[in-house]
């Protein structure tokens, strides 16, 4: 027990001078390293996660999420709607169906984001609020940000044509080339 304190405690002065953070794939090594944290005084307790916290911002995979914007997803539900006021929901497979269109629509929606913030990225910088955005901050590089665009675009459209079915999969290519025009031409048009 006093060796795994002694490793706790590098840990921990690794995660204060910013060398390193506990690797989150292990489970029972953060649980640990969570809890002797819990064990601190208030006054140390807080600082050691306010640096853990601003560690975990500064991964490449929390700029990934932010950059999708799963919160935005929410917007997704409304096609649970048709299903919910047809009285469908509990036929067949129709739910399991909407869940797989919802998946399919959320991944489309997040690739289009990030097609949406390379594009943006010179004018973003210049901003005051979006200038802290993962990929006009840096935090996220463009080239990683486009193979991730390509890769969500085209992996929901494959899924959607693979498990959902044609016609929606012709809507979601009809919403991607609505973006597409927006991101690459109308947002420039003064009408």
């Amino acid at each position: 027990k006093a060796m795994r304190n002694t490793q706790l405690k590098i840990a921990l002065f690794k995660v204060i001078f910013e060398e390193c953070i506990v690797d989150l794939h292990h489970k029972q090594e953060y649980r640990e390293f969570l809890a002797f944290v819990y064990s601190l005084p208030k006054e140390s307790r807080q600082y050691f996660l306010d640096k853990l916290k601003k560690r975990l911002k500064e991964s490449i995979l929390f700029q990934i999420i932010r950059t999708a914007r799963p919160r935005q997803w929410l917007k997704n539900m409304s096609l649970f709607a048709a299903i919910v006021f047809s009285g469908r929901l509990f036929l067949d497979n129709v739910f399991l169906m909407v869940v797989n269109g919802f998946i399919a629509f959320s991944l489309l929606a997040s690739g289009i984001y990030f097609l949406n913030d390379i594009v943006d990225v010179e004018k973003d910088k210049k901003h005051p609020i979006k200038s802290n955005r993962p990929i006009a901050s840096g935090k996220l590089p463009i080239g990683l940000a486009k193979i991730i665009s390509v890769a969500l675009i085209t992996g929901s459209l494959l899924f959607s044509f693979t498990i959902v079915g044609s016609f929606f999969s012709y809507i979601l290519i009809i919403y991607t080339l609505i973006q597409l025009s927006y991101s690459f031409y109308f947002r420039n048009v003064i009408f």
